[in-house]
């Protein structure tokens, strides 16, 4: 028996989850990643979720303070709560308008991943980066 037949290797689902980020800012350059508390997280990173900002980084005034931008969803890819799994994600959304628009979105990326996206209209308010709908 060799020694290869003992070892096996696995890629944890957050190394992926770089590779998916990857794939959102190719599929909608107009986004920016966020971490699940809604803040920018400066690009794809290993984790199981993303949220969804809309535009660029924005600095206003002479000390360069960031204009908050609007958090349109989040992209679980695996969360037992949530029950987000590594074959079937959730995309939460925040606000009505832009239900459409992450529909076909999400379905390129379902496409992409061989996965199912369910989407749900979470808040029809717009979130703000870095605050939760309460704020």
């Amino acid at each position: 028996m060799s020694d290869q037949s003992k070892v096996s290797y696995a890629e944890s689902f957050e190394i992926k989850g770089k590779r998916i980020g990857e794939s959102i800012l190719r599929i909608r350059p107009d986004l920016a990643l966020g971490d699940i508390l809604q803040r920018d997280c400066n690009g794809p990173k290993e984790t199981t979720a993303y949220s969804l900002l809309l535009g660029p980084s924005k600095k206003r005034g002479l000390f360069s303070f960031r204009q908050r931008r609007d958090c349109i969803g989040i992209l679980w890819m695996k969360n037992e709560v949530r029950k987000a799994t590594d074959r079937r994600w959730l995309l939460e959304v925040f606000g009505k308008s832009h239900a459409e628009p992450l529909q076909d979105f999400a379905s390129a990326l379902a496409e992409e991943y061989d996965v199912e996206i369910h989407v749900r209209l979470t808040s029809e308010k717009v979130h703000l980066e870095g605050f939760s709908s309460d704020d």
